[in-house]
Parts: C-alpha cells; structure tokens; sequence
C-alpha cells in the first residue's frame, strides 16, 4: 500500500483540471465546426477537422482515466 503525498495529489488534480479544460475547448471546437456544418453543409475539410478533434479528446479521456487509476491504486 502506498500513500499518497498532498504534493502528488496537488499533482494529480492540477493535471486533471488540465485535461478537464483542454476537453472543454476541443468540445467547443467540434460544437463550432457543427454550427458551420449546418449553416453552410458539409465540407471533407470539416470532417477531417472533426476526426482529429474527436481522436484528440478520445486520447485525453483516455489520459485521464489511467490518472485517475493510477491514483485509485495508490489510496487502496
């Protein structure tokens, strides 16, 4: 069992909140490309744009939950 500092867990949420608002500008990206998809249709620029953000935010998610395992393992 391993305990955890209150330096590491500073650590761990600073890089969550990190991560929170990086997910939060990506998702305003996607809702913004989304607009101009309706206003002006679909354009293969905007959904290779789309792609990459949607790939972006999936790998930050995926960021996040080892952290929050990672943490999880360590107040066990």
């Amino acid at each position: 069992r391993k305990n955890v500092t209150d330096e590491q867990a500073e650590k761990y949420d600073i890089t969550l909140k990190a991560y929170g608002e990086t997910l939060n500008l990506i998702n305003k990206q996607i809702t913004e490309i989304n607009n101009q998809e309706i206003g002006n249709g679909p354009s293969n620029d905007r959904k290779a744009l789309l792609k990459k953000l949607y790939d972006e935010a999936g790998d930050i998610i995926a960021k996040m939950k080892a952290l929050v395992d990672k943490y999880a393992e360590t107040i066990k």
